[in-house]
């Protein structure tokens, strides 16, 4: 079984003979956009584009478009970084709530309280 960092390695390769296959059989051109949190770089979130098809000049669409960068990337970077946010958020306070055993009792908002206090909610 491959784990998250060897399939991430795996993505450029594997998603550029998906895509020319694509353009092969059936025409279509495609950008595809994937990010997410990278393993080899301490969860830092990335950012990869693949794209098939070249225009009059030879350029794919992210070379094509003027504002690939800051119309495209910028938002979906922005988009990445509020999903893995609050996947973090959930995951470190179930942690929390697990290590100090939160019990249902007729009041657990003083364990809550105590949990809460691991982050700064903006």
């Amino acid at each position: 079984m491959l784990t998250a960092c060897s399939a991430q390695l795996m993505v450029p390769t594997t998603m550029q003979r998906v895509l020319e296959e694509l353009e092969r059989s059936t025409g279509l051109v495609a950008t595809v956009i994937l990010g997410g949190p990278e393993p080899q770089c301490g969860g830092k979130i990335i950012v990869m584009s693949f794209h098939s098809g070249q225009n009059e000049l030879g350029h794919k669409f992210s070379e094509a478009y003027d504002g690939w960068s800051e119309k495209v990337l910028a938002p979906f970077t922005d988009y990445l970084g509020r999903v893995f946010s609050m996947f973090s958020f959930w995951n470190v306070l179930g942690t929390i709530l697990t290590s100090i055993q939160l019990k249902m009792s007729a009041n657990p908002a003083p364990c809550l309280a105590l949990a809460l206090q691991h982050f700064s909610l903006e």
